[in-house]
This record gives structure tokens, C-alpha cells and sequence, in this order.
């Protein structure tokens, strides 16, 4: 099983998630996380530094998990392979430090549960945000894209989605997104 086999069905696909034998990609995801939080541990307070990620996980690396999608110089990648960490909490930690996750992570609680406690509205805006913010939280934490402008501009709009909804100051009042 490969997930990037193109013959290979949904079920199969699905099941390859797990395949840490024969799928290079999953085994350079575990190098990518091991090396992220191995940088984490080194400078948790401040991290790398924003951007920095690509640059700097090299040494870091797991031999054991190196194959051919392995970033050897950050410069001139393999093809199909990439700097990233492979998900917007490890890339954080790294680059940021545990301060900037928490305000991260925070955040994001925070997001969830002003949806949870407006689901009853039926305002279908705020629901859709919602729901598309759970979707990006979910896939965030296999992959990053919050340096995409396509991605990041979507997951912001839904936070401001969800926050516009709170300012309803009176019960009479219209909701700000409907």
C-alpha cells in the first residue's frame, strides 16, 4: 500500500496511512516530526524563529527514517519532497516556542467552543465557518498550509466568522453573518 499510488482506491489509500514500511511519505512525515521536536526541545521557549523551519531541521533528522524524499539541502529538495514540518503544531513549536503555540492553541479552543455554544442559532454563515475551521484543524495536523495564502486566508476568515458572530450585543438584534 502506497498513498501515492494512483491505481489505489479510497479504502486503500485510507489504509496507507499506517503503512510505515513501504511508504516513503509516511515514514518522512515521522522524520519531519522527530526533527521539529528535537528543535522544540532545543530552544522551546523561543524556537528557530518564523520561517525558518526548512532551513534549519536538517541536522535534526532521524537517520532511521531518511528515504528519497529525505531534505539533504534545503536549497535543492528532492522532487516531491518539501521543507515543511508536516503539521501547523510542530512547525509552531519549532519556529515559535511553546509561548506562540499556546496563544495558537488557545485561540483555536477558543474558536471551537463559540461554534459549539452557537450551533443553535442555525445561522448557517457561522455553522459553515465552523465547520470549515474543524476540517482545517483536523488536516493541520498532518500537514501545514497556514503559509499559503489560499489556506490562510480561508482559515482566518473563518476565525473572524466565528468571532463576528459574538458580537451580538442585543437579543432583538440581527446577526452580523446569516
Amino acid at each position: 500500500l502506497d498513498s501515492r499510488d494512483p491505481s489505489a482506491n479510497f479504502i486503500e489509500r485510507t489504509k496507507s496511512v499506517r503503512n510505515l514500511e513501504t511508504d516513503a511519505s509516511n515514514v518522512e512525515r515521522l522524520n519531519r516530526w522527530t526533527a521539529a521536536w528535537k528543535m522544540f526541545l532545543e530552544k522551546p521557549h523561543t524556537g528557530f524563529g518564523p520561517g525558518t523551519y526548512q532551513y534549519t531541521y536538517i541536522p535534526f533528522q532521524e537517520q532511521k527514517f531518511e528515504n528519497h524524499l529525505t531534505v539533504k539541502n534545503p536549497d535543492n529538495p528532492p522532487p516531491g519532497s518539501g521543507g515543511s514540518a508536516h503539521s501547523e503544531i510542530m512547525l509552531q513549536l519549532s519556529e515559535n516556542g511553546w509561548p506562540s503555540t499556546a496563544l495558537f492553541v488557545f485561540l483555536v479552543l477558543r474558536w471551537i467552543i463559540i461554534g459549539l455554544q452557537k450551533l443553535q442559532t442555525k445561522n448557517h454563515v457561522l455553522i459553515a465557518c465552523w465547520l470549515g475551521l474543524l476540517t482545517y484543524l483536523f488536516h493541520m495536523q498532518f500537514n501545514n498550509f497556514l503559509n499559503t495564502d489560499a489556506f490562510a486566508f480561508l482559515f482566518w476568515t473563518f476565525g473572524a466568522g466565528i468571532d463576528l458572530s459574538i458580537y451580538q450585543t442585543r437579543k432583538n438584534e440581527q446577526p452580523i453573518l446569516q
